[in-house]
């Protein structure tokens, strides 16, 4: 931890922005040690963001999650007519920056937009290669 708040305090110093993302991988199941480093990583100024945060089934992050441990949410993008309105009922409860991932198409992308949700990001395949995207 002491690394990563040196680096960031080294790296805001040229007024550049360090973010740390936190893997869903729950190797460490319900240990404190978690709460603790990421409360430390808030303290010191480090930017975190969840990644592949589920909203669409219980996410085992959710108690970070209510204690604002987090500058920015990364999502799967929905599948399904119920998770689109999961996915609109979490976006109007938040105040971190959501990131969709898993834009896979222009189709998921336009789909997203079509939502009239404000998305901070996208992450996807759909980038990759530059493909040309008409809203």
């Amino acid at each position: 931890m002491a690394r990563i708040i040196e680096l960031n305090s080294f790296l805001s110093e040229k007024q550049i922005s360090l973010v740390v993302e936190i893997t869903e991988r729950n190797v460490c199941g319900s240990c404190g040690r978690i709460l603790e480093g990421l409360t430390l990583l808030k303290q010191n100024g480090v930017i975190t963001a969840v990644d592949d945060y589920d909203i669409y089934q219980a996410d085992f992050r959710e108690n970070e999650l209510t204690q604002n441990l987090y500058e920015f949410i990364k999502i799967q993008s929905p599948t399904s007519k119920g998770e689109i309105d999961i996915l609109d009922t979490f976006v109007r409860t938040r105040s971190e920056k959501i990131i969709m991932e898993h834009v896979e198409s222009p189709s998921i992308f336009n789909m997203l937009v079509s939502l009239n949700r404000f998305f901070w990001g996208f992450q996807g395949y759909c980038f990759d290669k530059g493909t040309p995207i008409y809203i």
